[in-house]
């Protein structure tokens, strides 16, 4: 999750993160969380996992879009403040004006461009519905559950960050794609909240067989051990 989200979000997944770790060691999570709700989040955590699949079959773009930092407005490209001298003449104004056009108007067409990328608006859905389960979770009427939603909330919010920069979350995916080992995870977190159980039943009739006979004997009645001394040598 922190790999998905960056580093923008860095500070608030670690924050929370570090909560849900205290809870846990404490065993006071029910005093924190409503627990009654827990199958919404795996709900939303199985619809995150399966989406991710298509980041190994993703083709990540040669050069990054974006750097994660928050958008610089635009420089005025008028003249100096101070006037201009007159030896400057009327002829090179206008050349400049020219030469300058192009500049401008790319560097518009540049910010304005709007990046197509689906596995990203999918990811971003699932995630954002991943992130309003966690928040209905949270008991807000205790302190420290409600600090955890405002965060959650804050994430939400950030017009840099993954859920609303097109070019940030899709930078982010190509990360992912060039993981070999968060697809490894990916495969084994899949395999372990996202599969049917008849997907993972052998078809083979003899290996299913032997596995009934193997978990049989697990519950099977046993006798008591004899001691030692009776036990023949």
């Amino acid at each position: 999750l922190l790999k998905l989200l960056g580093p923008v979000h860095n500070d608030d997944a670690v924050f929370i993160i570090n909560y849900v770790m205290k809870w846990v060691e404490n065993g006071t999570m029910s005093d924190h969380m409503k627990i009654a709700k827990i199958r919404g989040i795996v709900n939303g955590l199985v619809g995150l996992v399966n989406v991710l699949k298509g980041v190994s079959r993703r083709k990540p773009a040669l050069q990054r879009r974006s750097t994660g930092k928050k958008k610089s407005m635009a420089k005025p490209t008028g003249p100096p403040a101070k006037g201009i001298r007159r030896s400057i003449s009327a002829g090179a104004l206008s050349a400049g004006n020219v030469a300058q056009t192009p500049l401008v108007q790319t560097q518009k067409k540049d910010e304005n461009v709007v990046i197509i990328d689906a596995l990203r608006d999918q990811t971003r859905d699932k995630c954002r519905a991943f992130v309003n389960s966690l928040k209905g979770i949270m008991n807000a009427s205790d302190r420290e559950g409600k600090e955890v939603m405002d965060r959650l909330t804050f994430a939400l919010s950030m017009e840099n960050g993954f859920f609303w920069d097109d070019a940030y979350a899709s930078d982010a995916l190509d990360d992912l794609s060039r993981s070999d080992i968060f697809k490894s995870v990916l495969t084994k977190l899949q395999g372990l909240v996202a599969c049917h159980p008849d997907e993972v039943e052998p078809k083979s009739k003899e290996a299913r067989r032997r596995l009934t006979f193997f978990v049989n004997s697990l519950f099977m009645d046993m006798p008591n051990a004899p001691s030692i001394h009776d036990m023949f040598s």
